[in-house]
C-alpha cells in the first residue's frame, strides 16, 4: 500500500468498500525485523453507507388537485439526510413568495416546507429536488433517480356570493323624510352565514 507520513504515524488512503454495514472495523498491525508485532483496532464499529437515498413519499401527493393554499409540503426520505444541503436542493415553480421555513422530523426522515405566504389559487406548482440532495454519510451519497419532480394544483377561487335587491326594484316613488324598507336576498355556497353587507 501507499503510505504517507503524518507526524509520528502514517496515512493510508483507502477506497471504502461498496457495502452497507454498521459493523465495519479497521485493524492496523506493524511488524519489526526481529519478529515482533503490534496491532490496534478501531475503538468501535463504524458504519459504511453505500446506498443512495430515495424519496419515499410526498404530501400533497404527486398530481393532487384542490390543495388548500395554506398547505405545507412534506418530503419523506428513505434515510437520514444532510439536512442543510438538502434544504437548498428543493425548489418550487412558480417560486414561493417570501420564501419558506424548513423543519425536519424523523424517523422516518421528513422535510416540511412551510411557505411564508399563501400559495396562489388555481395554480399548478412543480416541486423539484435536485441531484445535490445527499444523505448524512461522509462524504454523502447522492439522491437516487434524481432530479425528482412532483406537481400539485391549488384549489380554485371560491364562488362569488350572489345578491338580489328586491326593494326598491325600480318604478317606486318614495316621499322624502319617510321610512321604507330596503330588502334583498343573498347567498354564498362557500361561506353561508358569513357574508358582510355594504349598503350605500
Amino acid at each position: 500500500p501507499t503510505l504517507r507520513a503524518n507526524g509520528n504515524g502514517l496515512i493510508f488512503s483507502w477506497t471504502v468498500n461498496t457495502v452497507d454495514t454498521i459493523q465495519a472495523r479497521i485493524q492496523v498491525c506493524v511488524f519489526d525485523t526481529m519478529g515482533g508485532s503490534a496491532c490496534d483496532s478501531s475503538a468501535a464499529d463504524f458504519a459504511i453507507d453505500s446506498t443512495r437515498p430515495a424519496i419515499t413519499n410526498v404530501n400533497p401527493a404527486n398530481g393532487a388537485t384542490g390543495i388548500d393554499v395554506n398547505t405545507n409540503y412534506v418530503i419523506t426520505f428513505s434515510e437520514p439526510m444532510n439536512r442543510p444541503v438538502t434544504e437548498t436542493t428543493v425548489s418550487f415553480a412558480p417560486g414561493l413568495t417570501g420564501g419558506a421555513v424548513y423543519t425536519w422530523t424523523g424517523p422516518p426522515e421528513a422535510l416540511t416546507v412551510n411557505p411564508n405566504n399563501t400559495l396562489v389559487v388555481n395554480t399548478t406548482y412543480t416541486v423539484t429536488v435536485s441531484c445535490l440532495a445527499e444523505d448524512d454519510s461522509d462524504t454523502g451519497n447522492m439522491l437516487a433517480s434524481c432530479p425528482r419532480t412532483f406537481t400539485f394544483r391549488t384549489q380554485t377561487a371560491g364562488a362569488a356570493p350572489t345578491a338580489d335587491l328586491t326593494a326598491p326594484n325600480g318604478g317606486e316613488k318614495w316621499t322624502g323624510a319617510t321610512s321604507h324598507d330596503i330588502t334583498w336576498t343573498m347567498s354564498d355556497t362557500d361561506t353561508p352565514g358569513n357574508l358582510i353587507v355594504d349598503l350605500h
